[in-house]
């Protein structure tokens, strides 16, 4: 009977501080609002604007191209496919 009596208190510890986590996991930071995502930093670039020139230099290769990656799209569904509506 004691046994028990741990047993359910110490799952119900469990929970409590596993549920205090999640509250305090997931409290606004910042004063945001709760339902506003925090904004990413945009990456830092730099742009100049195009100008007109002549090709300096050619190079000429003999070979082939092959990609790095390769995707290929199959339907879960078999048979011909008509009237999708999207």
């Amino acid at each position: 009977m004691k046994k028990q009596v741990f047993l359910v208190l110490f799952i119900l510890a469990v929970l409590a501080g596993t549920g205090w986590l999640v509250f305090l996991s997931g409290s606004p930071e910042n004063d945001q609002a709760a339902g506003e995502p925090k904004q990413k930093k945009p990456p830092l670039v730099e742009t100049r604007p195009a100008v007109h020139a002549s090709v300096s230099r050619t190079i000429e290769l003999t070979g082939s191209v092959e990609p790095y990656k390769k995707a290929e799209l199959a339907s879960p569904a078999e048979g011909p496919k008509g009237r999708l509506k999207t």
